[in-house]
């Protein structure tokens, strides 16, 4: 059986306000030992606090978690749409 952890972390950030990529790796290896691990909502090169920081996170959490492989998908941003000739779907202007 294939165990997969699916999480929002939230670019990180706990509910007290810290952002700790270091906790979310000991959170997630607390829970166990998961063969695929998904973590939404973490950022490469996004300002995330006042002192107009950038950091990698991908690279922070890769280096957190060794013995996997790092898959990084980059968000998409909603586009306007026009409805097609049809006026019943939607597509790319």
């Amino acid at each position: 059986m294939t165990v997969i952890l699916s999480w929002n972390i939230q670019n990180g950030r706990g509910t007290d306000g810290v952002m700790s990529l270091e906790r979310i790796a000991a959170a997630v290896n607390a829970m166990g030992d998961p063969d695929v691990i998904c973590l939404q909502e973490i950022s490469r090169h996004l300002s995330l606090s006042e002192d107009d920081a950038a950091p990698d996170q991908i690279a922070e959490i890769s280096a957190l978690f060794p013995g996997y492989t790092t898959i990084f998908g980059a968000p998409s941003r909603p586009t306007t749409m026009a409805p097609n000739r049809d006026g019943n779907s939607a597509t790319r202007p």
